[in-house]
């Protein structure tokens, strides 16, 4: 896998390619989607639905990809990534429950 900028990572999250760099790795193994950051899941998606989204706080370099992977796929949260941190019942998330739940987590 070559080395990939961030400014291309947005491309390859769209097109769900392979591709790694600054401790992100992502790879389709054609059913599921990964991206890891450093050796944590964050994303799972299979066919450009997310089924899994990881958005606990691990660095930097983590909510920068965590954030690009909310804009990429269009993730429609009522609080920002920041707020949600501070409910600490809402991660990780299965985001396909959470949207047909109406936006809201079970207990």
């Amino acid at each position: 896998m070559n080395y990939t900028n961030y400014e291309d990572m947005k491309r390859a999250l769209r097109l769900q390619k392979n591709f790694s760099g600054n401790s992100i790795n992502a790879f389709n193994d054609n059913e599921m989607y990964y991206v890891k950051s450093y050796k944590t899941i964050i994303l799972e998606a299979k066919n450009g639905d997310i089924i899994y989204l990881d958005n606990r706080y691990y660095s930097t370099t983590t909510s920068r990809l965590q954030n690009m992977i909310i804009d990429v796929y269009g993730v429609d949260w009522s609080k920002n990534l920041r707020d949600r941190r501070r409910d600490k019942n809402i991660y990780p998330i299965y985001y396909k429950e959470y949207v047909s739940n109406g936006g809201t987590l079970k207990d």
